[in-house]
């Protein structure tokens, strides 16, 4: 197999970032595997030496190669192709399944090249129907860093949910059980799904099913739950359902099956009011991200399908004890607090039809109090990691350290003034026009402009819908257009698509009528995007 994409130039790797001068220090110690097997000197050019440029042959690289086990045997040895993987620190260009030679002619366009790459696309596109179990090959960035193509897929925010990730990658990589082999599959599925292989993609999510079956077979068989297995498991589901959600042309109750499926292999060895830490707690609290985010999608969504309306009915699984002071810890898989997550559920349910006899009943009002008080006063804090050393006060990695940290402790602030916003305009159904309501919405847009980028499509959306003035908009659309290019493959764009048609229905009513009622844009929104399933704001 040709190398799996390409290492950057080294000149071009700053000086004062120690990550990457490491990597490059490692990197020249290395000949090529073509100089290496022949035991020979090697210039290390990139991205073919000129050893194998005088030879005619495809510079295999300087990369890891990967290699197996056989069976009944201890030492680790190459079997089959032989994979490598190549460090990819370059976030302009990404090349996947690339050759040397698409590289060069990538870099140096002209006709004959255009044509050889054209040529050696089609071949690679056809060598595709042959079906793929390496992890390696539909996945090349598989170092825990932002750079993978399918990890911004997966996530929202790369870089503060590498661990999540690097989970992933390590579970699927465990062993060559069904549910190992469930989450490899799935992981293949999405990545064919985004290159737009179609057929591939099937065929992968058809052989995660199969595994997939197989491994809650073998939970059902052993009586009690395995928590590795039963863990792996979930994330596989978890896969699956959000490839479901990114197909438009799947069915539309297909990812609400699988997470129904997840929730109820989940309960099997989730204790209720348990703290869970590590691995066990990364899976979990993702769950409940996606779970919270779903029960906001089909609340607004018409028509509701039965499954969907059960799922959002169901309760929720929580990491941490319901007395925990960790709940208000913010969580990097979703961008705030366990806490807020359970409020902005507990917000949704408190959301009933105008026409509904409940509404603004006494009880729906002390309820509200409840949940108004309970949100106002939540504090949410940023994570520390033990480990870290602390850097001196006047070093860049000490400033870059309280940057981030300053972004985490607003976006999670965004979150609890958009459960505010969401409670009052749509909950309670307070108009624009009240002074608590515009007072939550400016402090929404104050924020929206002191953050700059936000990856998080709820608590953007929702405090964007509230943008009425051009300069309100003004400062919605810029921190579109500085997200946008950190998160092109997640579904930020759609949400921008829908705060621009929330914005033309309000416009619309406020001609000679009444104020739009907030549920009502929500509803109309949310249902005209997505195709057959809700659209997704996770």
């Amino acid at each position: 197999m040709a190398a799996l994409g390409v290492p950057v130039d080294p000149s071009l790797v700053p000086e004062d970032d120690p990550d990457m001068a490491r990597s490059r220090g490692a990197a020249a110690q290395k000949r090529c595997w073509n100089c290496r097997s022949r035991k020979t000197a090697c210039d290390r050019t990139q991205p073919s030496c000129k050893n194998c440029l005088r030879r005619g042959l495809d510079c295999l690289g300087y990369g890891l190669k990967l290699s197996w086990p056989r069976p009944n045997d201890t030492k680790r040895s190459t079997r089959g192709h032989q994979h490598r993987i190549l460090p990819i620190r370059s976030r302009k260009v990404e090349f996947v399944n690339a050759t040397t030679h698409d590289i060069e002619g990538h870099r140096k366009p002209g006709r004959d090249d255009e044509r050889e790459l054209d040529r050696r696309i089609r071949i690679y596109r056809g060598k595709l129907k042959v079906p793929i179990t390496n992890v390696a090959l539909f996945d090349p960035f598989l170092q825990p860093h932002n750079y993978s193509a399918l990890s911004k897929i997966i996530f929202s925010k790369c870089d503060e949910i590498s661990n999540l990730y690097s989970l992933l990658v390590k579970m699927s990589l465990g062993d060559e059980g069904p549910s190992a082999l469930a989450i490899r599959h799935a992981m293949a599925a999405l990545s064919f799904q985004h290159l737009g292989e179609k057929q591939m993609a099937a065929l992968h999510q058809t052989r995660s099913l199969h595994s997939l079956q197989a491994a809650v077979d073998r939970m059902t068989n052993q009586g009690a739950a395995d928590m590795t297995q039963a863990f792996r498991t979930m994330a596989a589901s978890m896969l699956l359902n959000i490839f479901e959600t990114l197909d438009i042309d799947s069915s539309p109750i297909g990812w609400a099956i699988f997470f129904c499926g997840t929730k109820r292999i989940a309960n099997l060895v989730h204790t209720r009011h348990a703290t869970y830490d590590g691995d066990r707690a990364l899976i979990l609290d993702w769950i409940l991200y996606h779970d919270t985010l779903y029960k906001f999608c089909v609340r607004h969504w018409a028509p509701k399908m039965p499954d969907q309306v059960q799922l959002a009915a169901q309760e929720k699984i929580m990491s941490k004890a319901i007395y925990s002071p960790m709940r208000q810890l913010i969580v990097p898989s979703a961008g705030c607090s366990l806490e807020l997550l359970d409020l902005i559920c507990r917000t949704t349910d408190a959301v009933h039809d105008r026409s509904d006899p409940r509404h603004l009943s006494p009880s729906h009002l002390a309820e509200l109090r409840t949940l108004e008080f309970r949100i106002g006063n939540l504090k949410q804090y940023p994570r520390f990691s033990e480990t870290t050393t602390p850097s001196p006060p006047t070093s860049p990695s000490c400033d870059d350290a309280e940057e981030e940290e300053s972004h985490t402790t607003l976006l999670a602030e965004l979150y609890r003034v958009a459960a505010q916003i969401y409670l009052a305009r749509v909950a309670r159904g307070l108009p624009r026009s009240d002074p608590s309501a515009a007072s939550l919405v400016t402090k929404g847009i104050c924020l929206l402009s002191e953050i700059k980028t936000c990856e998080r499509p709820w608590p953007l959306f929702v405090v964007a819908l509230e943008a009425g003035t051009d300069e309100e908009r003004r400062t919605v659309l810029d921190v579109f257009d500085a997200t946008l290019p950190r998160r092109p493959l997640g579904n930020l764009a759609l949400t921008k698509r829908m705060v621009l048609a929330g914005w033309v229905r309000q416009d619309l009513s406020r001609d000679g009528e009444e104020e739009k009622d907030m549920l009502g844009v929500y509803e109309g929104v949310v249902s005209s995007f997505g195709g057959k399933v809700p659209p997704s704001f996770t």
